[in-house]
């Protein structure tokens, strides 16, 4: 049986409309036995994919080859001034791919300054030391 006004099939003898709650039993008591317009299905839904996200190229940094500026130099020699933190920071900013280009160059040369320094001190110490030791294996009491 048909519903006349939504057009739903329901089982037969029911009074009311499943779908749309409409009686069944029109006035005169014959039940229809299809509806006088058939109602169309609703359409199917469309899902959507959702947008993919756009790929965004990362920001260019500053400039890095600006002269690096007076305070720019300042920080980097109080930054040096600090133990430790200033062996890394050379690393840091002498290897670093977004460091200013003339900080880089400081630091790299200062990092060159220490290794010299280092090579010498050991140089000088071995001198030093066996210098000091020739004095230390002379006898004064030996007559």
């Amino acid at each position: 049986m048909f519903c006349p006004n939504c057009g739903k099939s329901n089982p037969d003898g029911s009074k009311f409309c499943e779908n749309c709650g409409t009686n069944m039993l029109e006035s005169n008591g014959v039940q229809q036995a299809a509806p006088q317009q058939p109602v169309a299905p609703p359409p199917a839904p469309v899902y959507q994919q959702p947008p993919q996200p756009q790929y965004q190229a990362p920001a260019a940094p500053a400039n890095l080859s600006a002269p690096l500026s007076v305070g720019g130099f300042l920080g980097t020699m109080i930054v040096m001034a600090i133990p430790i933190v200033n062996i890394i920071m050379l690393f840091v900013w002498g290897f670093g791919a977004n460091a200013n280009l003339n900080r880089k160059n400081l630091c790299r040369a200062m990092l060159i300054l220490a290794a010299i320094g280092v090579v010498l001190s050991i140089l000088f110490s071995i001198a030093f030391g066996s210098i000091f030791s020739a004095f230390a294996d002379f006898d004064y009491y030996s007559y």
